[in-house]
């Protein structure tokens, strides 16, 4: 099973928007912590952070009747201190087993002095998981059919001549990190 990484998603229950920061780095630096095949740490993920701080900042109280927003609310990427992120490590040894990863993590909890953070970071991490869902093509028809059938044998999975191949998807990705870069520069500098 393939996974893709929006700590915005998991740590919008937050609040406040500093916590929501924190949290969101150190949900996202934990899975850069422990690279593995299962979870796609894509150019969204990263380049998601502004996106998910503006959004949280028009839910702020206006300051002379204007929405809040990086010119007049100073938030930058705080520093991270990942600790306790057990999660990501066990969805490695799992081999993408995403429930049996959780149970895992609670389990190593037990083992930790601040236990009630390291639970509060196992449910976060695993909140930021969203399942890959493949498309697979009807051999009659010319339009792709979402199909979220979990399969795991090779003579299942989509062929290369079907579907985006692996190198090209890293291309699409690529393409969509430049954009998304250059989006935020264009705000930064408006």
């Amino acid at each position: 099973m393939k996974y893709i990484i929006n700590p915005c998603n998991a740590c919008s229950k937050n609040e406040d928007i500093n916590d929501l920061n924190s949290c969101y780095t150190d949900t996202l630096a934990a899975y850069q912590r422990y690279p593995n095949n299962f979870v796609i740490l894509n150019g969204n993920a990263t380049g998601n952070w502004y996106n998910c701080m503006q959004n949280k900042m028009k839910q702020l109280p206006k300051i002379a009747n204007k929405e809040r927003n990086f010119s007049n609310f100073q938030i930058n990427v705080p520093p991270v201190f990942v600790g306790n992120h057990f999660f990501p490590q066990k969805l490695k040894n799992t081999e993408g087993d995403k429930d049996e990863a959780l149970k895992l993590c609670l389990q190593e909890c037990n083992n930790v002095k601040q236990k009630n953070t390291c639970i509060k970071n196992c449910k976060t991490d695993f909140d930021a998981l969203t399942e890959v869902i493949y498309e697979t093509f009807n051999e009659k028809s010319t339009y792709p059919e979402k199909s979220t059938e979990k399969s795991t044998s090779p003579e299942k999975s989509i062929s290369p001549e079907k579907s985006t191949s692996p190198e090209n998807l890293y291309l699409i990705i690529l393409v969509v990190l430049i954009v998304a870069i250059s989006i935020n520069l264009y705000f930064l500098i408006k």
